[in-house]
């Protein structure tokens, strides 16, 4: 039967939506608090200080929302972690990370 049978297969690309862009443009510390300014292209993102950037599991601070001018402040609560790189991480609305930038707790550089 199978050497009968002609497959007919059909694709079609599909609207993929648009991702969101965003940018960090600069990291500051004060202490163990984190302000950034990044361009969020528009979207809603939220921040978030983390260990391994794709886990959220590992973040050391609250997520935040980016404000609309672009203004965000991140505390670490647990001194301990002053000298530990951190990945400062944007998230999109549906949770996906969509951009990165490693940074050093306390680091007043």
């Amino acid at each position: 039967m199978q050497e009968c049978l002609i497959p007919d297969l059909q694709f079609s690309l599909s609207e993929v939506p648009n991702k969101a862009i965003a940018k960090i443009k600069e990291i500051q510390w004060h202490g163990m608090r984190c302000r950034a300014t990044i361009d969020p292209g528009g979207a809603k993102i939220k921040a978030d200080l983390r260990t391994k950037p794709n886990d959220e599991t590992s973040s050391v601070a609250n997520p935040k929302m980016v404000s609309a001018d672009g203004q965000v402040s991140l505390l670490v609560e647990n001194e301990e972690l002053e000298g530990t790189v951190v990945s400062l991480v944007m998230i999109d609305p549906s949770g996906s990370v969509i951009g990165k930038q490693a940074t050093t707790i306390g680091d007043e550089d």
